[in-house]
């Protein structure tokens, strides 16, 4: 099946700003490298490039911004799967062809984070290869992107979605394969690209292992436990822990931010 792309450019005047213009030049080669390593061609897209507010007193701005929608034939529908655990004892692992890294992000001001995450585009091939196999093979229960808020979040999207508990274990180790350090508030909460959450039942936990043979980047963190066990997760060299009782991380999760 062929994937195609449609990016949109969402970015403040890069006329006014010689720096915003470079960053524009730069996602446009990134942009081009990325389609032509994975072989995905763009077949439309979408700019808008006066995305701020002047009144001649202020001026604001939006962050500079690629948003990249992707679009493919699905063979059979019933094969597709969604980001919620499904039953207690399957068990979670994570796919990772990429780092995460905290760049430009809350927790971490711009100005200090020059820390790009790492991307192997042949192992991202071959891993997102083999887990389609794995799911034509109906092996994975769930599936989840590792986005916004990183890996500890894509974790708790897929408890809540699911109503069900968690318990599981991140390291550093994770992404040895691929950089020699990862800190804790990177491995918890940094974004990055070709990462990969799947959960698979014990039972298949033999098949779905070994269609993965001689490849790297394929990690067991945890299992998914009964809705009363809530969501735990150990992390970091220290092994500190996190324990939420799933209530009250949907009661958050539905709630308004606390803006006041």
């Amino acid at each position: 099946a062929v994937t195609a792309l449609v990016d949109n450019f969402c970015w403040p005047d890069p006329l006014k700003d010689p720096q915003k213009a470079g960053a524009l030049v730069r996602a446009c080669y990134g942009l081009r490298e990325a389609a032509l390593k994975l072989k995905t061609p763009l077949i439309s897209g979408k700019d808008s490039m006066k995305n701020d507010f002047d009144d001649g007193r202020l001026r604001l701005s939006v962050l500079p911004t690629l948003l990249v929608s992707s679009l493919a034939m699905v063979p059979d529908a019933g094969l597709a799967v969604s980001s919620d655990f499904k039953q207690a004892g399957d068990l979670v692992y994570l796919l990772s062809a990429g780092t995460p890294s905290l760049l430009a992000s809350q927790l971490v001001p711009a100005a200090s984070a020059f820390d790009l995450p790492c991307f192997d585009e042949h192992l991202a091939i071959s891993l997102y290869r083999r887990l389609y196999q794995a799911i034509s093979q109906r092996l994975v229960r769930s599936c989840h992107d590792v986005s916004d808020g990183g890996l500890a979040v894509c974790l708790a999207e897929s408890a809540m979605g699911g109503n069900l508990g968690l318990k599981a274990e991140l390291n550093a180790n994770l992404f040895a394969h691929l950089t020699p350090e990862c800190d804790d508030a990177t491995l918890l909460f940094g974004e990055g690209p070709g990462m990969i959450v799947a959960s698979v039942a014990k039972e298949n936990q033999k098949q779905f292992e070994e269609g993965f043979a001689g490849l790297a980047g394929l990690n067991l963190i945890g299992s998914v436990l009964e809705t009363a066990s809530g969501y735990t997760l150990k992390f970091g060299q220290s092994g500190e822990t996190i324990r939420l009782e799933l209530s009250s991380m949907i009661e958050a999760f539905q709630s308004a931010l606390p803006f006041e």
